[in-house]
């Protein structure tokens, strides 16, 4: 099918028509031309006008819970990729918390084999440890060969600093990355939310910051001492992100990323007892938040991941205690970022979901180049978009976003060889 991309405004840096508004033409969802608007010739093709739109390389996320194979009542690959493709994801990289776990090749080719018809490629990351339980080493190369992007013991991140070091030294002979979420189990199970003020007047037991930050102190050393490739996803604290970055400066091979949930909430929210902000990294106080999203702004924070975690009703219509942690965020990562930074530009927004992810997963930067497959997203920082009930794609409703109205809208993905209008 040829299909005719019109009046948007190009964020590529590496390209010459960088931030200008250009036209595109796709055949079948090859890349056919691309030139200043009005310049191609129209016959022939579908028209697709947009405007005040802008178009970057397709966005990745970093970090989501799929929860199939085994936990299909929560989501399943289908309903997964269609929230993605609503948020304005053409690729997702998947936890190996499932059942079985993703923890050999049978596993990564399953998530693989099942995708591929999907709206969006869903990267399998193979677990660090067999069957995700901490122990002794999975079986990562082969993982790799079959497909997996990279590494991580996800929802229950690796606590022995042995076991880490040896996966940062093991997967350096295949330049594999290693993900890990910054938890120290001691300090994680002391408490239900952010320890301060706000858990002190709300009789909560709190999770003090300073375990995040001892958590990346670590995880720095144990890069810095095995040169190995290690993403921290989820930091919460800026004590940490600051630790990050000046190791970065010194050299070592780190990057992080937060959730947009962080960006717009902080444990102010959580007096509402609503268990949907109850995360798998709790929120912090307020005058954190506003330093994190400093840290976005000045380039300290490298992307952002939706941390997305379909949790069914019963795990978190109950009390605050008892309530399961993790929000569903795929289809509203992008619109709740634009919220928290109203004046985000669209080059740093295809920063923070598209180049940079890809560097992380060292898969290669959209180059909108001719005659070749385009994956792409196409999307308004002024249009709004309404979350509801009714429009989530999810199997499950753990938002705390449902309802709201925000400025920033995801038009339309270019991928596998489709246009996927959301208009």
């Amino acid at each position: 099918m040829k299909q005719l991309l019109q009046q948007l405004t190009l964020i590529a840096p590496q390209h010459p028509l960088h931030q200008q508004v250009v036209d595109i033409a796709l055949e079948n969802g090859v890349l056919q031309q691309l030139g200043s608007t009005g310049s191609l010739a129209t016959a022939g093709y579908t028209i697709h006008n947009f405007q005040d739109a802008f178009i970057s390389g397709g966005w990745i996320d970093l970090f989501a819970f799929s929860a199939d194979p085994g936990f299909e009542h929560k989501e399943t690959l289908a309903s997964m990729a269609q929230a993605a493709q609503a948020g304005g994801f053409t690729a997702v990289a998947v936890l190996p918390n499932t059942q079985p776990s993703i923890s050999n090749k049978t596993t990564v080719e399953y998530i693989l084999q099942g995708s591929k018809n999907l709206p969006v490629h869903i990267w399998p990351m193979g677990s660090i440890s067999q069957k995700a339980e901490g122990k002794t080493l999975a079986e990562m190369y082969d993982m790799q060969l079959a497909g997996a992007v990279a590494f991580t013991d996800g929802l229950a991140p690796i606590q022995n600093p042995v076991l880490l070091l040896k996966a940062l030294q093991y997967t350096q002979a295949f330049n594999g990355v290693v993900v890990q979420m910054p938890v120290l189990q001691q300090f994680a199970q002391m408490g239900l939310i952010n320890e301060g003020i706000v858990s002190t007047q709300l009789g909560l037991p709190g999770i003090p910051a300073i375990g995040e930050y001892l958590a990346v102190v670590q995880l720095i050393e144990l890069a810095k001492y095995t040169g190995g490739n290690l993403h921290i996803a989820g930091v919460s604290t800026i004590e940490a992100v600051n630790a990050i970055y000046q190791a970065k400066t010194r050299g070592v091979n780190l990057s992080c990323s937060v959730s947009s949930l962080h960006l717009l909430f902080s444990d102010e929210d959580v007096k509402t007892y609503d268990t949907n902000l109850k995360l798998l990294t709790p929120l912090r106080t307020q005058q954190n938040k506003e330093q994190l999203l400093q840290a976005v702004v000045d380039g300290k924070v490298d992307a952002i991941a939706s941390m997305h975690v379909p949790q069914d009703w019963d795990a978190k219509t109950c009390e605050f205690e008892h309530a399961e942690k993790g929000a569903i965020h795929l289809q509203t990562s992008f619109a709740a970022l634009v919220k928290a930074l109203p004046t985000i530009t669209a080059e740093k927004v295809a920063e923070l979901l598209h180049s940079h992810p890809a560097h992380i997963l060292q898969k290669s930067v959209a180059s909108f180049a001719t005659n070749a497959p385009l994956e792409a997203t196409i999307y308004s920082l002024s249009g709004h978009y309404e979350y509801t009930e009714s429009n989530n794609k999810s199997k499950c409703s753990n938002s705390p976003l449902i309802n709201q109205t925000f400025h920033g809208k995801v038009l339309a993905t270019v991928n596998k060889g489709n246009l996927y209008l959301n208009i």
